[in-house]
């Protein structure tokens, strides 16, 4: 796995106060095994409660219901939290089997070695030397396909099949990137064979249906669980879950249906292959699996990184994927003392007792997905895992959101009693075995409080209750109606830097946050999250970063630069920009300067071009220091840049020379063109010599074009243009019209004006569209 650059991991919530308190409980569990609401947060036993005690007594009784259900079992723990402290809890130390609330447990460790931006990379190369003896377009030796652990790597048609989309790898870029090496080297032969090489994880256990724990007798997993296809098979190197065909989740089959591998690595090689001879290479061997040769033999032909490690479990967790669990722990077992199973799971558990400490007890780790009946975990482990993670955390942010997706998507919520107060917004991870029924979750309430529960239940042939049970329901709803609570209290609240964070969350695309807890409620500003105060109550700090973003959009508004006491201000991570206006009153920000240009100034473009100015499309593009030249005509090259950039969303790697003969080694923009062409959106604008003839301009048919292959536009039915019959553009303009991205250049009549050169505004109009930046 390969890190990508980012600002570092947020530190974690501090632990020491919670499992500080919780000692003092476990005293009292020696003698009880329910705390009473009142007496679980020190309520005295005479006296009239605060108001702040009566509502904490209603959350817990409304949590504390659900024991009391028809379907509540003797084997059974519940634990609820406000904010840091325990409001109630039943058995909490009890170790249960948590089935798929293990992947909490994985999760939680995960983060504790691996970056929440990491990715994961799978590589193909050749032997350098075959690929220096390259002869007459024949290349004589193998090609090596080489994964290193991606969990998600697929096809975009497998991708399609789920009933939602998912992060996921694809591998089809991959072979776009391989076939556009190997046609630079001239080759059109291969006299080889695709190897698929699996040797990241050297234990090639395919499943857990031979795998003991130490002094057990029962299998760490039936066998139903591989002829059912509960998990896929693992290998360092798998495609598709490791599934060689597979039904749509919406036929109802789901898994059941599909067809394992029974080597994932020839598997994967078998489909590479395949999408290589689509693109016209010949190769002449059947794909297998194998090893590569050592590093130092290698030539490199691509590669592709996967989505960062927090978009991976966040699908894992959202819908309880129990291969992308397996692999995960594969992966910590890697970098804790090994890949198969045991190692792994020992290194989880380390893990675990370092951040759990005393809530650890009890905790059994037989897998990574929570199939195993060997497992054992806690509730109050897990609703310690959680409340450590925090609200906005890739643990939490990755939990399914009751009522709207995920595992969790048919269970929403209902309204208890009266009153039209917004529900709180649930994130839960389900767990779901035969005997097991288990749900742990978490909410931000209103008034910045956060509650936080785990449950898990073991009773035979309970699955029989179904996904959105009584017991889940009651959970759910406890959580989500907690409207009632206390109004904030404490710090003043300042008119001013209220109003700026308001300011700032409505003109940024603040509904749309990714971590937007306690944001515009009643919670003081320092319970907004991101947002540190002084004693006083006044704003010195806002932190919106991360690398797994905000989803901020657009430019930061100029209350902001009205925040007296402000000091530090982060906002790395996201699409944002600061104004020349306020650069001077604000701390230093994480992100660029919103563009300026002089020449844009009633230009019906200059929206567009500043959008993607802002985003750093244009850089060193400019045609002089402050100007863009809106009505100049785009160059080729500008043009190589600024698709690049918008396709990519970074500058291309370094090339030692270029494919075109006019395309100078000591030119900047050079590995644009380069990667434009390794895209196949270029073909050169002659091939005798070949050449990009870079300062020419760019007429508006071959902008169709260009843009066409850089969205992979479907064709479309023809757009009316009276001008473009008999183009070799035609049915690229058609494509563009169909999705939005030009209108003409004429209306009556519908005219695209083809040959006419396209300007600078022009070609940031497009991208702009393309984009939907308007």
């Amino acid at each position: 796995m390969k890190g990508l650059d980012g600002p570092p991991r947020a530190l974690r919530k501090s632990w020491n106060r919670w499992t500080g308190s919780l000692s003092a409980v476990a005293l009292l569990l020696a003698v009880t095994l329910v705390i009473p609401p009142a007496a679980a947060y020190g309520a005295s036993a005479g006296g009239s409660a605060p108001v702040a005690q009566a509502e904490r007594d209603r959350l817990a009784r409304e949590f504390s219901a659900v024991l009391s259900l028809r379907e509540a079992s003797d084997s059974m723990c519940l634990s609820v939290m406000l904010d840091d402290e325990l409001i109630f809890e039943s058995r909490s130390r009890t170790s249960l089997i948590p089935a798929s609330l293990m992947k909490v447990a994985v999760a939680s460790a995960a983060l504790e070695i691996i970056p929440p931006d990491e990715v994961y990379s799978t590589e193909v190369f050749a032997r350098a030397d075959a690929l220096e003896a390259v002869a007459d377009g024949v290349l004589k030796g193998d090609v090596y396909l080489i994964g290193q652990g991606d969990p998600v790597l697929s096809t975009p048609r497998f991708v399609s099949s789920f009933r939602e989309p998912v992060a996921y790898t694809d591998i089809t870029k991959l072979a776009d990137y391989v076939f556009a090496a190997l046609s630079a080297h001239d080759v059109t032969r291969i006299e080889g064979r695709l190897v698929g090489d699996e040797s990241w994880f050297p234990h090639k256990q395919r499943d857990y249906t031979q795998e003991f724990l130490s002094g057990g007798t029962d299998p760490v997993w039936k066998r139903s669980y591989v002829t059912s296809n509960n998990a896929g098979p693992l290998s360092a190197l798998l495609l598709n879950g490791g599934y060689r065909s597979y039904t749509p989740m919406p036929s109802g089959q789901g898994p059941r249906g599909n067809a394992r591998a029974a080597v994932p690595a020839q598997h994967a090689a078998s489909v590479f292959d395949d999408l290589l001879e689509a693109r016209g290479m010949v190769i002449t061997r059947t794909p297998v699996a194998g090893m590569a040769p050592a590093p130092g033999e290698r030539a490199t032909l691509g590669a592709v990184e996967s989505p960062p490690m927090s978009e991976i479990l966040a699908r894992m967790l959202t819908y309880s994927d129990n291969t992308i669990a397996e692999m995960v722990l594969k992966e910590i077992g890697r970098r804790t003392g090994g890949s198969d199973r045991a190692s792994a799971v020992a290194g989880v558990q380390d893990l675990l007792r370092r951040q759990l400490g005393p809530l650890a007890a009890g905790l059994v780790i037989a897998d990574g997905s929570g199939l195993s009946y060997s497992n054992r975990l806690t509730c109050a482990a897990v609703a310690g895992l959680l409340t450590q993670a925090g609200p906005g955390s890739p643990v939490v942010e990755g939990l399914s959101v009751a009522g709207e997706v995920g595992t969790l998507r048919t269970c929403a919520p209902a309204r208890l009693g009266g009153g039209d107060d917004q529900l709180n917004v649930v994130r839960a991870k389900t767990g779901t075995l035969n005997d097991v029924t288990a749900l742990a979750g978490t909410t931000v309430a209103a008034n910045g409080e956060t509650i936080t529960f785990a449950m898990i239940v073991n009773e035979p042939a309970i699955i029989l209750l179904g996904r959105c049970n009584r017991l889940r329901r009651t959970l759910l709803n406890a959580a989500a109606n907690y409207t009632y609570g206390p109004a904030p209290a404490g710090l003043p609240v300042h008119a001013g830097d209220h109003a700026a964070l308001v300011a700032l969350f409505d003109s940024t695309g603040g509904d749309a946050w990714f971590n937007a807890w306690g944001w515009k409620t009643a919670a003081p500003l320092n319970r907004w999250h991101g947002v540190a105060t002084d004693p006083e109550g006044r704003v010195t700090g806002i932190d919106l970063s991360g690398p797994f973003g905000n989803g901020l959009t657009g430019s930061i508004p100029g209350e902001v630069g009205r925040l007296s006491e402000l000091v530090r201000l982060d906002f790395s991570g996201n699409d944002l920009c600061v104004p020349r206006s306020i650069v001077e009153s604000l701390p230093s920000t994480g992100v660029g300067i919103c563009a300026g240009f002089v020449d844009t100034t009633g230009s019906s473009h200059a929206a567009a071009l500043e959008a993607l100015a802002g985003r750093g499309i244009l850089d060193r593009t400019e045609c002089a220091a402050n100007r863009i030249c809106p009505n100049a005509a785009i160059e080729r090259w500008a043009m190589a840049v600024w698709l690049v950039r918008a396709i990519d969303g970074r500058d291309p790697p370094a090339v030692s020379r270029s494919s075109f003969d006019d395309v100078g080694a000591d030119e900047w923009w050079m590995p644009y063109v380069e990667r434009l062409a390794e895209l196949r959106i270029t073909k050169g604008c002659d091939t005798e010599p070949l050449r990009f003839c870079p300062d020419e301009p760019v007429s508006r048919a071959q902008t169709a074009s260009f843009l066409v292959r850089a969205l992979d536009l479907e064709s479309a039915a023809p757009a009316g243009f009276g001008d473009t019959g008999g183009s070799t553009h035609e049915a690229a303009i058609d494509s563009l019209a169909a999705a939005g991205v030009t209108v003409g250049c004429q209306t009556d009549p519908p005219l695209y004006c083809p040959a006419q050169a396209v300007t600078r505004a022009q070609m940031a109009r497009f991208l702009a569209r393309s984009l939907g930046l308007g």
